[in-house]
């Protein structure tokens, strides 16, 4: 979104097609940023319910991963 020259009203780009309301988009991303990492930490734990890892391997892959999903979904807006 930028302003345009004439006005000072926020309008998006003309090249930009966005099929759903902006405010429904940002809290879909919103929930994706949180959920992705998530879903990656179900997997570096096991059936008893311990981490298969470390704990700071575990700590630095929810940091890599969390930043990666956060621009990724940034790259998409």
């Amino acid at each position: 979104m930028y302003l345009t020259p004439k006005t000072t009203t926020l309008t998006t780009h003309p090249n930009k097609k966005h099929f759903m309301h902006p405010h429904l988009r940002l809290l879909i991303y919103g929930i994706l940023t949180w959920l992705i990492p998530f879903i990656f930490s179900l997997f570096l734990y096991g059936p008893d319910g311990t981490l298969t890892i470390g704990i700071f391997a575990f700590k630095s892959l929810m940091i890599i991963s969390g930043a990666a999903s956060g621009a990724l979904l940034i790259y998409l807006t």
